[in-house]
């Protein structure tokens, strides 16, 4: 899942950056990095070759600007789109990208974005200010499915073309990302977006001014994506993306168990594998030691570690209805769910109990966050006090509630099946205190459809990190009741809302760690997900042979 323009710096795409370059890069990730080769200057890649890569999920859609929560889907997309601006991905600046320059007015309230007259979509025509108004109309329009957007974006007041090649974006309030939000957002090629169903045509295709192009007759839904690079990519004749992009073909594969896709890797079918989750029981038993992966065979082995930004995950709560809109009934699950346990039996140590939305590792994240301990006497003393002190023939407690009786009983809807290991021991420690755990495996398009509708208890699902948290858009209570919003539980707090307004503005980033360190102490205080875990580091293998 993704949260915002910088999701690029997911992980995820982190790797993907490695392999599109076709090398590991002297600089960002040498230095931060354990791995068996030596480090080559992007001057050295090669042009030419593929790659193919593994994805879990098929995209619930591959139209980006409505894609509440698909990391594949922002993946996918920033390999075929592009915004006004880039980042570095050392220092984490504003580079340029389609703008070639921009400039931010004294008052710091808009920014004019001056447009590469270079830049060309993939069908030759040019970029234009027509584009990028044509993007901000679509995005904030409310007849179509973008309201994550629209939360992230909030602070934008305006937007309107100054000349062809001249944007002018005015601001409604400080923020010390605003020129990065506004120039990082991906644009759309007004010629093709506007002429069908925003909502219901564009799901199945993307197409944008980047260097690959999706290879629809080469694709299959729900099997596999194919992108191939645009030969005419106007990047090419810019300096600053020399030897970049390199793989002729990208393709992602579809597989959604770890052990298929680790054997897919070994057999020379996937360039490229990441350890996450269930995976890293095969690191820790088949890698780590193992003398095909340290340096005497054709693959190798890469370890990032303490990332951030990192990708989080959790089980969202639904604090909109039922049992779980009791925040004594979601602070039961949380001692419920035993992350100690689980890491350390599943998970071989490797990663560590997330203890909030901001990770483990960022100046942003709270050293203040309350960490609750598995508990089943304390769980026991929560559902008493909630009133549920009867209980079933089948052992699950209930309560009458304006004069109706409630079971106390959830369902957990996930659509990755190594998510069932630790659910199991979570629904059989449930079970204990008379809490009804039913686990229900589905496919991402209709279990995220449900959380769309919220028609739904708890739901397993992650976010791709940013380096710096957007609260706004997952946890501002404005969006809690708005249909397709990132705000997946309903949280509301007043004093949170204050704060995620407040803390942008704040240009000291001491004091602005502060502020943030409140926002998510408030969070973290009324259990809005199960918290997991975060991996003490990323683990990756890559074929030696396909990369360098």
């Amino acid at each position: 899942m993704t949260a915002g323009p910088k999701n690029r710096f997911a992980v995820y795409t982190w790797a993907l950056l490695i392999a599109v370059t076709g090398f590991i890069p002297a600089g960002a990730l040498a230095e931060k990095a354990k791995y068996e080769v030596v480090a080559k200057p992007f001057s050295e890649a090669k042009r030419g070759g593929s790659f193919t890569t593994r994805i879990a999920t098929y995209p619930r859609t591959l139209n980006r600007w409505r894609s509440n929560s698909d990391l594949y889907t922002g993946a996918i997309a920033e390999m075929v789109t592009m915004s006004l601006l880039e980042t570095d991905l050392e220092t984490f600046e504003d580079t340029p990208g389609v703008a070639k320059s921009w400039e931010l007015a004294k008052d710091k309230m808009s920014v004019t974005f001056y447009l590469d007259e270079k830049a060309r979509w993939s069908d030759g025509s040019p970029v234009t200010a027509d584009d990028v108004v044509f993007t901000w109309d679509a995005t904030f329009n409310k007849e179509n499915d973008t309201a994550p957007a629209r939360g992230f974006y909030d602070a934008i007041k305006s937007w309107k073309k100054i000349d062809k090649h001249t944007v002018k974006i005015e601001f409604s309030r400080l923020h010390f990302e605003n020129v990065s939000r506004a120039g990082g957002y991906a644009i759309m090629q007004k010629s093709f977006y506007s002429k069908k169903d925003f909502n219901k045509d564009y799901n199945n295709t993307i197409v944008g001014c980047g260097p690959y192009v999706f290879d629809k007759k080469a694709s299959k839904k729900g099997r596999k994506i194919v992108l191939r690079r645009n030969k005419d990519w106007w990047g090419d004749k810019v300096d600053r993306y020399k030897n970049l992009y390199n793989f002729d073909k990208v393709t992602y594969r579809v597989i959604d168990d770890d052990r298929v896709a680790f054997e897919a890797f070994k057999k020379g079918e996937l360039s490229w594998f990441e350890f996450t989750s269930d995976g890293l029981d095969i690191w820790a038993k088949e890698v780590v030691n193992a003398k095909e992966f340290n340096g005497k065979g054709d693959f190798a082995k890469l370890e990032w570690p303490k990332a951030n930004p990192f990708s989080w995950g959790g089980a969202a709560i639904n604090m909109r209805r039922g049992p779980t809109a009791d925040l004594k009934f979601r602070e039961t699950l949380q001692i419920l769910f035993n992350s100690e346990l689980y890491t350390k039996k599943i998970f071989h140590g490797l990663q560590a109990p997330l203890l909030g939305p901001f990770g483990n590792y960022s100046p942003y994240a709270s050293p203040n966050r309350k960490v609750l301990k598995f508990d089943l006497a304390a769980a026991k003393k929560n559902m008493k006090g909630l009133g549920y002190t009867k209980a079933d023939d089948d052992g699950v407690l209930y309560r009458t509630k304006d004069g109706k009786k409630q079971r106390a009983e959830v369902d957990v809807i996930f659509a990755y099946l190594p998510h069932e290991k630790y659910l199991t021991i979570f629904k059989e420690d449930a079970a204990k205190v008379g809490i009804k755990v039913n686990l229900k495996f589905m496919e991402w398009a209709a279990g995220s459809k449900l959380v769309d509708e919220w028609k739904f208890d708890l739901f397993i699902m992650g976010w791709g990190g940013n380096p710096v948290p957007a609260p706004s858009q997952l946890w501002h209570g404005k969006f809690a009741n708005q249909k397709n919003s990132s705000n997946i539980p309903g949280f509301d707090n007043k004093k949170a809302n204050e704060l995620i307004e407040a803390a942008p503005a704040e240009f000291d980033v001491n004091k602005r760690y502060k502020l943030y360190h409140q926002i998510e102490d408030l969070i973290v205080a009324e259990h809005p997900y199960l918290w997991r875990w975060q991996q003490k580091n990323h683990h990756f293998v890559y074929n030696k042979k396909l990369l360098t």
